[in-house]
């Protein structure tokens, strides 16, 4: 006798209207509540058996009691006659790890089949078919936008927008079924979902396995931290926290990893990936294939891991040890196929494309293009204030990385007269309240300033004084209170110190003020009076700032002064990031020989505490080299166009870090 059990689920689909995807093709997408109904049926098996359902089913799935080497078919029809080929079932991973005795079946796409006819080698007692239609109400197609950038996190569907029922994840008295452990991350986990091709609507399956696995197999929640569908669309699994509309990261505040349940023994502190499919015969897709390097290159970067490295997993709740590669396949971790041969054969590749991948170049048609590039990697629509100065001399501009830092805001430039058209598309991207113009108007004028106040509902704030020197030192009366860690000084007649130490500045809340080499300027005085550090530190050596500055800085601060430098330009950049950074998960690249590109660069540099590393147009210095072989940052982005910086300065940096 089979026994029937039908369910429906109600899930709310809320609509992003600017959701950015990988790949041209799209999910189907709900503007109002998803139903998600389900059928269970239960009999014992003896040879074969036809399961009758009371509902044209989006995707069926099978499990039963032990017996988890049975060969087990299922076959489908759309009509209740006639059955298609009948296909072996194979082993769903995550429910292999659920240990509670069942042997679950992958989910299968079953197209609107009305009928499921199971056989299998042996007799099974208490078979059940689990038919779910998670495609009820759902029409329209996501919005994509352009493909991301290596150097940032690729868009990830959001649990809302693919359909997820969060009520799946609590009991009837409101507590969340899978409590929430958060670790540090140590593995990438690929795995495939061992479907069949062809899959019409991904996200519906999303839901399917996330039912699967909430429901069916009782895990309270989907085991996967991530899943890629065919497209190249990433799909957040497991749920970790509210992003407030950033792509979700997996991970809480801290950026330490949410426990899934994709690796037996091995879920904490690792990442589980799945493409949708089996590649046991055919290797994933192109955009498949690039979704996945593109999430696990920020992987990497984000959670500072050798792409290419292995070593020791130790489980932070169990103590479970096993040497694997950083990024492996589920089979380097448990007694399983998964994920598939042709997959797992590209993994080798896979972690060199990622290994490439690590050096990036971001750039535009020129200076203006660049800083409209590189806020791009880093800022997000919806910033509070974007800080704008111009790109045709230094002085004003100097002091500004650790402030537009300071408050989470790119610097943009522009000419004199004249805002650049990049400039004004990436200030029309971003949105932002207000816009800080720095120095006065013989360094942007008033033109200018009326044109961005049409750009920002906060209108435009100008700091600015009557030298270089008096605008350092209004830019840090406006952003910095006093009683800070330390505050940094820095020649105001050239800019490669102030620039190379902008991110170590911004990284300690500290801001950059101006000397004169030989004199303490009035402005500067006044605001290292008024800031009150606790630590002075001067970058450059006596021919820039002078010893007489040195002695006079170290009775501004208890705790004195310190001199950071080097023989040049280059050695001094080399000895902040030898001074200031012991480890980074970023660095940027910029030539030594001008300013706009490092001036773009430093807030976002100090905002994910990256030094910015200054080369020659001509080559790699001795001392920077030494330091990017030390450092070996998981991500570097190198600033501006071939022209400023060439592919052989490229190919040096590579060299320097170990990379082919």
């Amino acid at each position: 006798m089979t026994q029937a059990i039908a369910r429906r689920f109600s899930a709310s689909l809320i609509v992003a209207l600017a959701v950015t995807a990988l790949a041209p093709a799209a999910p189907t997408r709900a503007d109002q509540p998803v139903e998600t109904d389900v059928v269970e049926l239960a009999a014992d098996l003896d040879g074969s058996r036809d399961f009758p359902l009371s509902m044209p089913a989006s995707h069926v799935a099978v499990h039963w009691p032990g017996s988890a080497d049975a060969a087990v078919t299922i076959a489908l029809s759309i009509d209740g006659q006639t059955f298609d080929e009948p296909q072996p079932v194979e082993i769903d991973e995550v429910g292999a790890e659920r240990g509670d005795g069942r042997t679950y079946g992958q989910i299968v796409v079953a197209d609107g089949a009305v009928a499921v006819r199971v056989a299998a080698d042996r007799p099974l007692p208490d078979v059940e078919v689990l038919a779910l239609d998670t495609t009820r109400n759902t029409a329209g197609a996501w919005g994509l936008g352009a493909v991301a950038s290596a150097s940032v996190q690729p868009s990830v569907i959001p649990r809302a927008a693919w359909g997820a029922d969060e009520s799946l994840r609590f009991d009837a008295g409101g507590a969340e079924i899978w409590e929430r452990e958060y670790f540090p991350i140590q593995k990438l986990v690929v795995h495939h979902t061992a479907m069949g091709d062809g899959d019409p609507d991904p996200a519906a399956t999303v839901r399917a396995i996330y039912y699967y696995h909430a429901i069916t197999q009782e895990w309270g929640d989907i085991g996967y931290n991530f899943l890629i569908d065919a497209a190249g669309r990433v799909y957040e699994g497991r749920f970790s926290r509210d992003y407030g509309g950033a792509s979700p990261s997996g991970d809480d505040v801290r950026g330490l990893g949410v426990v899934a349940g994709h690796a037996r023994a091995y879920n904490a502190g690792s990442v589980g990936v799945a493409l949708l499919g089996t590649f046991d015969t055919r290797a994933p897709t192109g955009p498949a294939r690039q979704a996945l390097v593109r999430l696990l290159s920020w992987a990497t970067a984000h959670h500072r891991l050798d792409p290419r490295g292995g070593g020791e997993y130790v489980n932070p709740i169990s103590g479970e040890r096993l040497v694997t590669p950083t990024i492996a396949g589920h089979r380097d971790y448990n007694p399983t196929a998964c994920p598939g041969v042709m997959l797992y054969a590209q993994l080798p590749a896979i972690r060199d494309d990622i290994a490439v991948s690590l050096v990036e170049r971001v750039a535009g048609a020129d200076r203006y293009g660049t800083a409209a590039a590189v806020s791009a990697t880093g800022f997000s629509p919806g910033v509070s204030t974007v800080f704008v100065a111009t790109g045709t001399n230094f002085p004003d501009a100097l002091a500004g990385g650790p402030a537009a830092a300071r408050l989470g805001a790119p610097i943009l430039l522009t000419r004199r007269d004249s805002l650049p058209e990049a400039t004004a598309a990436e200030i029309a991207r971003l949105a932002p309240r207000r816009i800080v113009v720095l120095g006065g108007p013989g360094a942007v004028s008033d033109a200018v300033v009326s044109h961005l106040a049409l750009l920002a509902p906060g209108g435009v704030t100008r700091l600015a004084g009557a030298d270089r020197y008096a605008t350092a030192a209004a830019i840090s009366v406006a952003t910095f209170t006093p009683g800070g860690a330390a505050a940094f000084v820095a020649t105001g007649t050239n800019f490669p110190d102030a620039l190379a130490g902008g991110p170590a500045a911004g990284a300690m809340a500290a801001p950059i003020l101006l000397t004169h080499p030989v004199s303490l300027p009035a402005a500067t005085r006044a605001e290292l009076t008024r800031l009150a550090p606790q630590h002075i530190y001067v970058l450059g050596g006596p021919g820039v700032v002078s010893d007489a500055v040195l002695d006079e800085l170290r009775g501004m601060a208890p705790g004195g002064a310190t001199r950071v430098s080097g023989a040049d330009r280059y050695a001094t950049a080399a000895s902040i990031l030898a001074f200031f950074f012991a480890q980074t998960h970023w660095a940027y690249v910029s030539v030594g020989t001008n300013f706009p590109d490092a001036l773009a660069g430093s807030a976002p540099a100090a905002m994910r505490r990256a030094p910015i590393i200054l080369v020659r147009g001509s080559g790699v210095p001795a001392p920077t080299a030494d330091q990017l072989n030390r450092l070996r940052p998981p991500r570097v982005l190198v600033l501006g166009g071939t022209g400023v910086i060439p592919e052989s300065v490229v190919a040096q940096v590579r060299a320097a870090m170990g990379l082919p």
